[in-house]
This record gives structure tokens, sequence and C-alpha cells, in this order.
């Protein structure tokens, strides 16, 4: 009888070479550095960003010269859809308060420093992605048509939509991913903008108009949203108020 003599190769490793010479484990199957697909970046962005915003409020946000150009999307929006006599009201004011780059990302941190404690709890996770850049061009039609019909068109009105929209395409590139929520706020919008191959936030808001992609939550957690949580980045000016959640108009004051 021969004496047993040892393998010299370990028997794990001959069954690691089977595998990959039947091709069930190659180099080419190796996920780890493959590129990520576009349209997962702002969805990664967003999801992070309201991980961030639960754990550290306003630390989550980033200073970017792209801020400003969420605030000139957003002000058109308003433009769009907000109470005429508001807009007659304080549109001087928002474009001074736009112009104040400072002012802009305190008003992001705010936004984001009073979300802290409701996102807490309200699992909230990726539902859609909305790309920024078909947006623009129909935002700026919709912004310039809605003040021609309410009857306060006028030069320097238009002088103020084509320069928002100008700036507006410092966003391109850029996304808005809508959020589903368990809990309040139920439905979250963050808005982000492209550095590169990376997505960063530069805005949040409690909703968006259908025009744009956006949706209404259910009569139940607009009752619950009333009753508790209101957060300001909207389209629409802090004044802005509803008559009711299903007439959306702001009631004229005069």
């Amino acid at each position: 009888m021969r004496p047993y003599t040892r393998p010299r190769t370990p028997l794990l490793a001959l069954g690691l070479a089977a595998l990959m010479a039947a091709g069930g484990c190659t180099r080419d199957d190796d996920t780890t550095n493959r590129p990520v697909p576009e349209a997962e970046r702002p969805r990664r962005a967003a999801i992070a960003f309201v991980r961030c915003v639960e754990q550290s409020g306003a630390q989550c946000v980033e200073s970017s010269e792209q801020l400003g150009a969420w605030d000139a999307f957003s002000t058109l929006g308003w433009l769009a859809g907000g109470s005429p006599l508001s807009i007659l009201r304080n549109l001087q004011r928002e474009l001074i308060q736009h112009s104040d780059r400072n002012l802009v990302l305190r008003r992001f941190a705010a936004d984001t420093q009073r979300l802290a404690q409701p996102l807490r709890g309200a699992e909230c996770s990726a539902e859609k992605v909305i790309k920024l850049d078909d947006l623009l061009e129909m935002l700026e039609e919709k912004a310039t048509s809605r003040l021609q019909n309410v009857g306060i068109w006028s030069e320097d009105l238009k002088r103020v939509v084509e320069g928002l929209s100008q700036e507006s395409r410092g966003l391109n590139g850029g996304y808005i991913t809508q959020m589903s929520c368990l809990r309040e706020p139920h439905i979250l919008y963050v808005a982000t903008a492209v550095d590169g191959e990376r997505q960063f936030a530069v805005g949040i808001m409690a909703s968006l108009p259908q025009f744009l992609g956006g949706k209404d939550p259910d009569r139940r957690a607009l009752d619950e949203a009333r009753a508790g949580l209101t957060f300001g980045t909207t389209f629409g000016t802090a004044e802005e108020v509803s008559v009711d959640p299903w007439i959306p108009i702001a009631p004229e004051v005069f």
C-alpha cells in the first residue's frame, strides 16, 4: 500500500479553479468598478440627502452656485402658479433675496433643519426621477402664459422671466426625485444638481405642480399635514395659502 501524501494544491483552490473554468466566476463578473447608471445617481443622492437630514439637519447642505439656479427655477414656479396679488406685492422682495447667495443658502439650510425631526421615522424611499432639462423650457412658457392670462404681464416681467429662465439653465444635468414616505410628510421632492459625475442636493420641497410631474397626496395625508407639519420650500412664498386643499386657489386680500 502506498503511503498517503498531502496534495500539492489545496482542495479549495482546485474548487475555485473549476468554477472559474466553468465560467461561474470571472474578472468580467466583478461589479465593484462598474459605473453607476446616470439615472441612478440622483436617486441615490436624494436618498443619501434625506438620510443625512434625518441625522444632521442643516449640516447636510452644501454651498454651491447651483443653489442660485435652483432658487431661480423655484421663483419661476411661483410666477407660474402663485397668487397674482402676492406676485405684485412680493416680487421685488423675492428678487432682492434671490440676488443674495448667502440668504439663498441660509433659507435652504433652514428648510432642511425644519425637516430633520419629521423625517425621523417617516421611512421615505425614492419613487421616481424627473430630469430637469425637460422642464426648463416648459416652466418658462407656463410662467409667461400665466402672467399674461391674469393681466399683469409687462416688459419688466418679461425681463424677469427671461433672466430667471436663463439662470435656471445652470441646472442642466440636474433632477428632481420624488420621495414617498409612510408617514408625514408623505410626499417629498429633492432637487439635485450635477458636479462632474456626482449629484448633490440643491433644494427640497413639500410639493411640485402637476404640470411639472408632481402629484398630490391622498386626502388623509393632506389633513394630517395641515394639522401638523408645515414647511416652506414650495413653489410659492411663505404667505401663500390655499382656500382648500382641493381648490388650489390662493385667497386675494385687497
